[in-house]
């Protein structure tokens, strides 16, 4: 995390997180998702032949901004693309896109069985969407498997062009249907009609949106439902699947196996399940798994909420800040405090010096700077201590070697130690007892600046709370005796981001939600037993067998991210769809003097289900 490898992205996928700990749940959570979703053979049999093709052939130089295409037939063919997936994917009819390159080297029809051949798939129903040109060798491909007894369907207006040139044999023929005049549920039916695979799942009427892929191998089946909707609830949804049973529901988070009740219906069997926002259900059918746990009820007698505040404990030191400095060239007049990568800006402009960011030559690539003595510069960090900390207080910073400390006119040693924080650029000295005093406090930092010398923001580390005022200045104070609802950086944890565990009393409820702001997961504990539940996504809830101690308490602990303490602590809006260097040294209205923090605690009350 050195310089800007601390701005570079994706943030830091190991030690420097604070959820790397947790970072093999999920892992672990993709992988048996993706052994279900490659296990056995798909049950499909439904091709769209994908209209590339179409696009690549309008493309041109002044076509497109970055990713997203400025000419309005391209985006009709695009939004045309959206709603062929949408219809099928909402209606639970798996399909596989056909390349038409690949359909011309590898695609082939089985007249005895009127199916449609490329790779290892047999397809009976093609779709053919949203394209305006298609290649001679793909019409000469669906007129033989339209022959041998294959289903062509045609959404929406047929292609106009054979191989990019003008041409009326796409539409003479569609002619011949099915046709229908656009993606929706008239397509859906046409493929039902014609696909026994779409005839094996069918759901009840409410669940349109859950989105479906089932699976075959030897005498067993996977299928795996999915609500892809970030904020609707699907409730009572009767599952109908072609298989004989046994039924059991696999949990990919916790691994856990659920026996589910079934009811047969003919060559069908049926169960009711309901999906949360965002929520997957897997389900085996066809093998008992040995140890599978009986469907628990989810009937509780009462519920309440947990008032009050609650005790806490932090992992780390808490942190403040320090970003914003004053600076002296060469013996100059101090000029007005500015956040320090503006500092550097400034520098790089009187000094020739590169700027960093996304595109610099990488340290280990660049020369020697011809200036190895630099200049002469100096920084002031300024900041007020409220309340004078109980216990050591710490300075980290990177590069400490390269500096003069000074802190109230006290020198500090800047040989560096074998101490860091977060991560091993980010170097530790002890402040002497005394050093800090009421009132205003001032950090010196002095050194012959050059290039590779890289300013950063420094942090002081120990007990005390911190309050950021405006125009990013900070005041250390005492932290709070316990943590309640709202935003924990309002309360003297501004930056920080380790891990904060609160004891929360829950007796003998059996269930327990929350609503947390800020975190990347949270953890459920028991320290009694070492038993713990990873919650890393919505909703933050777990059932507690086992996971209260013998005083009716669960730890909680809120695993963060580092944004709060690296930032980008001054971007406007906090929260954009992508953070990378340029972020950090955002301009105009993109830009706020003071800190913009994401919000850190807990939204609600912890509610309680009990039998």
């Amino acid at each position: 995390m050195t310089g800007e490898s601390k701005r570079d992205f994706p943030a830091s996928i190991s030690f420097q997180s604070a959820w790397y700990p947790e970072y093999n749940a999920i892992e672990t959570y993709f992988s048996r998702l993706h052994v279900v979703l490659k296990a056995g053979h798909p049950v499909c049999d439904v091709l769209v032949l994908n209209p590339v093709e179409s696009v690549w052939a309008q493309i041109r130089v002044d076509g497109a901004t970055w990713l997203q295409t400025t000419d309005p037939d391209v985006e009709k063919l695009e939004e045309f693309y959206r709603r062929v997936f949408a219809a099928l994917a909402e209606a639970q009819i798996d399909f596989d896109y056909g390349d038409e390159a690949h359909l011309a080297e590898h695609g082939s029809v089985d007249a005895e069985d009127a199916t449609l051949h490329l790779g290892a798939m047999r397809y009976r129903v093609v779709v053919v969407a949203g394209a305006e040109t298609l290649r001679d060798t793909t019409m000469q491909l669906l007129r033989d498997f339209r022959k041998a007894g294959g289903t062509v369907v045609f959404a929406g207006r047929p292609p106009t062009h054979v191989d990019a040139l003008p041409s009326s044999e796409p539409a003479a023929f569609a002619a011949a249907g099915p046709n229908v005049p656009e993606p929706g549920p008239a397509l859906v039916q046409t493929i039902r009609q014609h696909s026994p695979a779409a005839q094996k799942l069918a759901l009840s009427d409410n669940v349109a949106g859950l989105f479906a892929q089932v699976r075959t191998e030897d005498e067993t089946c996977t299928m795996v439902l999915l609500n892809p909707s970030e904020t609707r609830a699907v409730e009572a949804v009767m599952v109908r699947l072609h298989h004989a049973g046994p039924v059991t529901e696999l949990d990919a988070l916790t691994g856990r196996a659920t026996a589910i009740e079934t009811a047969d219906e003919g060559s069908f069997l049926r169960w009711e399940t309901s999906f949360r926002p965002l929520q997957e259900r897997i389900f085996l059918c066809g093998a008992a798994i040995p140890g599978a746990k009986p469907a628990r009820s989810e009937e509780f007698t009462r519920s309440e909420t947990v008032a009050g505040d609650f005790a806490y404990e932090l992992d780390e030191p808490n942190v403040a800040v320090l970003d914003t400095a004053e600076f002296s060239l060469d013996g100059g007049p101090w000029e007005d405090a500015r956040e320090v990568l503006r500092v550097e800006k400034a520098l790089s402009e009187r000094l020739g010096i590169p700027l960093r960011g996304g595109e610099m030559v990488q340290p280990w690539a660049r020369e020697e700077s011809l200036d190895a003595q630099g200049t002469p510069l100096s920084l002031r960090f300024r900041f007020d201590v409220e309340s004078l900390p109980q216990g050591p207080v710490k300075l980290a910073l990177e590069q400490p070697e390269e500096f003069t400390i000074r802190i109230n006119g006290t020198n500090l040693p800047s040989t560096s130690s074998d101490e860091w924080f977060i991560d091993p650029s980010l170097r530790v000295v002890t402040l002497p007892p005394g050093v800090l005093q009421k009132g205003p406090n001032v950090l010196e930092l002095r050194c012959h600046y050059r290039e590779g010398i890289e300013l950063e923001a420094v942090f002081l580390l120990g007990a005390f709370g911190v309050r950021p005022g405006p125009g990013s200045h900070v005041a250390l104070t005492t932290l709070p005796a316990r943590l309640g609802l709202g935003d924990w950086t309002q309360s003297g944890l501004p930056f920080y981001s380790g891990r904060i565990r609160l004891k929360i009393p829950v007796g003998s409820a059996r269930h327990l939600a929350l609503s947390p702001l800020g975190a990347a997961t949270l953890v459920v504990k028991n320290p009694a037993n070492g038993k713990s539940q990873i919650l890393p996504w919505a909703p933050f809830a777990c059932d507690l067998d086992g996971l209260a101690d013998a005083q009716g308490l669960v730890d909680v602990e809120w695993v963060l991210t580092r944004r709060n303490t690296f930032g980008p602590l001054h971007l406007v809006p906090m929260d954009p769809a992508w953070v990378g260097p340029t972020q950090f040294r955002s301009e105009g209205e993109q830009w706020s003097d003071d800190y913009q923090l994401i919000p850190v605690g807990l939204a609600e009350s912890p509610s309680l289900l009990k039998a």
